[in-house]
Formats: structure tokens, sequence, C-alpha cells
């Protein structure tokens, strides 16, 4: 359906590696060609003397 409208590339979400998401994409001809990581930081656990840092140059803080 995509290359029949002249698609060449996909973007999919959320697929966990080894999960249902990436077997179903790579069951239809797709490769992974690209990962990202998604790090949270719980402000309420960090210590806030880490934070009495400089701004960088360039930089201005805000809040």
């Amino acid at each position: 359906m995509l290359r029949a409208r002249g698609r060449t590339r996909a973007e999919g979400w959320n697929l966990t590696p080894g999960g249902p998401g990436e077997s179903w994409a790579q069951g239809l001809g797709f490769r992974i060609v690209h990962t990202a990581v998604l790090q949270i930081m719980e402000l309420s656990e960090v210590d806030r003397r880490r934070w009495n840092i400089a701004v960088p140059a360039q930089y201005r803080l805000m809040r």
C-alpha cells in the first residue's frame, strides 16, 4: 500500500526490541535503521545540591 503510493519510508514509535511490534514490522520486510533511548529523571529523588552549577555560555536560566 505504501509502495503503491510512492512512499519509500515509514516511521514506527514504541517498538520494543524483541516485542510484537518489532516482529510485525520485520515480518512486513521493514528493518530497523534508528533507535532512541528515553530517559526520565524523577526530580523528587534528585539531590538538589547537584543542580548548583554555572549556566553554560550562550544559555540563560529562565526559572
